[in-house]
């Protein structure tokens, strides 16, 4: 006695080759997802085919760990995150030439980054090293009188470690004075 998942039936007819050769298309991202999911819907519906429900979950399955892969590397692996420090310092630069336009106009420098934003500007106030769905890490600042602090607590998300990336400071020109201090 032979044991199938799927009986065949009269009612249903053998998949054509030109519906096997769609499976082809599960190696393509995204469109093998799409195309699975069709050969799954036709192995159930139309052909009762368990080798339709197989490539085309196979499609899926390639899409997710394709993808899932590209996101755990591209966020949560060292090699991801050390990508994240080199725009943190570019972002961190951008923020410093923010502050001392902050302070030209207002005359001292703000008590938090968040007070960059106001007036519809746009700055960079996130640290890109620290990536979480349920939280917001802003770049590290302190205001001190004439001085202030900035700088990302890197990949290690511990400040004052020696990963903490800082601002790049242009040499003092005489016309414009950046009151960057390092702690």
């Amino acid at each position: 006695m032979k044991m199938t998942i799927m009986p065949e039936n009269e009612n249903h007819p053998k998949p054509p080759l030109a519906v096997y050769l769609l499976g082809i298309l599960g190696i393509i991202p995204l469109i093998g997802a799409i195309v699975g999911f069709i050969l799954i819907i036709l192995g159930i519906a139309a052909y009762r085919s368990w080798k339709l429900i197989v490539i085309g979950g196979a499609g899926i399955l390639w899409s997710v760990v394709l993808y899932g892969s590209l996101f755990y590397f591209g966020f949560f692996s060292p090699m991801g995150r050390n990508g994240f420090a080199k725009i943190a310092k570019q972002e961190l630069t951008e923020v410093a030439h923010d502050l001392e336009l902050y302070k030209l106009e207002n005359g001292d420098y703000p008590d938090s980054l968040q007070q960059l934003l106001k007036g519809n500007r746009l700055a960079f106030i996130n640290d890109p090293t620290q990536f979480g769905f349920m939280k917001t890490t802003y770049f590290q600042y302190a205001h001190r009188g004439d001085h202030y602090t900035l700088f990302s607590v890197g990949v290690d998300g511990v400040a004052h470690t020696k990963d903490d990336i800082f601002p790049v400071i242009p040499p003092d020109t005489g016309r414009i004075h950046y009151g960057w201090i390092k702690e």
